[in-house]
């Protein structure tokens, strides 16, 4: 009876211990954080990405709209 119940208290003992140490702790982000924090780094990623796009079109444009005038420029004064 004495070891049986030594044993149930020190089982008890040590699961408590162990769910004790598997919490997080304050300090530290908790999954939903991590979570959110991931998805606004990838929204961010995005946006710089589409942003780098958009200029590139931009430039892009500008450069036809330069290579359009010169061309006119030049083939009408010939």
């Amino acid at each position: 009876m004495f070891r049986g119940s030594l044993f149930l208290l020190l089982t008890l003992f040590v699961l408590g211990w162990t769910i004790g140490e598997a919490r997080p702790s304050e300090t530290s982000p908790s999954y939903e954080e991590e979570l959110q924090n991931d998805a606004f780094e990838n929204l961010m990623k995005i946006v710089d990405e589409q942003g780098r796009i958009a200029d590139q079109k931009q430039k892009d444009k500008n450069l036809a709209y330069r290579d359009r005038e010169y061309v006119e420029k030049t083939t009408t004064t010939s």
